[in-house]
């Protein structure tokens, strides 16, 4: 994840639909993310907009962890809203103040398939309530006043290095994003990154490559 400034409008603070220009260097200047984006005018200023993502092949040699082979570049369609908190009583997402009422899905990353948690979330917090699975010991945060989600997952594997120890691997696993309000979009976005399996004699799990997967967060899916 990254943040930038940048000053929106025209300006001589009169409205203007010029594009916003973006550009973010990446990776120690071996990558970057750059685009274009516009706000629709309004108190919702809705964002929409395209950028370029990617990732040169970095040295046999480097400690970087995630796609070192590269990537890119990857076409990106941006969208967006202005976050507003809500209102004292309610929960973000206008979820249902009830048990069960939100659910964590994944995928991607290196998972052999989607997961999915359910969880209670009210204006204490968020919790998976007593007598329901939680084979991955699932924790989440959702904070309403910036939107912002994060949490923990764990996986338990056997040691794919037989006669080694321990066992069995635990990959806890941290998570994040932000919820995003759009006409398209209605539901927290984010991303894990998770250690790969260690495939060769006397690698390290802490030095495993990591794959990114995708993070979704909203009401439970009938």
């Amino acid at each position: 994840p990254f943040t930038a400034s940048h000053l929106l409008g025209a300006s001589d603070g009169t409205e203007d639909d010029t594009p916003t220009l973006i550009h973010a260097p990446l990776y120690k200047a071996t990558g970057s993310l750059h685009g274009r984006f516009q706000l629709s005018p309004g108190a919702e200023a809705h964002l929409h907009g395209a950028a370029d993502w990617f990732k040169i092949s970095q040295p046999e040699k480097t400690k970087m962890r995630s796609y070192k082979e590269g990537f890119g570049p990857l076409e990106l369609s941006l969208l967006g809203e202005f976050y507003t908190k809500p209102n004292s009583g309610n929960l973000v997402l206008g979820l249902p103040s009830e048990t069960n009422n939100a659910q964590i899905t994944m995928d991607e990353g290196g998972l052999s398939e989607m997961v999915t948690q359910s969880f209670s979330l009210s204006s204490k917090g968020a919790k998976v309530e007593p007598g329901t699975d939680n084979p991955l010991e699932f924790t989440l945060k959702v904070t309403p006043s910036t939107g912002l989600i994060s949490g923990t997952f764990t996986l338990q594997d056997p040691n794919p290095q037989e006669g080694k120890r321990p066992t069995m691997l635990l990959r806890k696993t941290k998570f994040s994003g932000l919820i995003v309000t759009h006409p398209e979009v209605q539901s927290g976005i984010g991303f894990f990154n998770l250690a790969e399996l260690p495939d060769t004699t006397g690698e390290k799990i802490t030095l495993t490559p990591l794959q990114s997967g995708r993070v979704n967060f909203g009401a439970i899916e009938e």
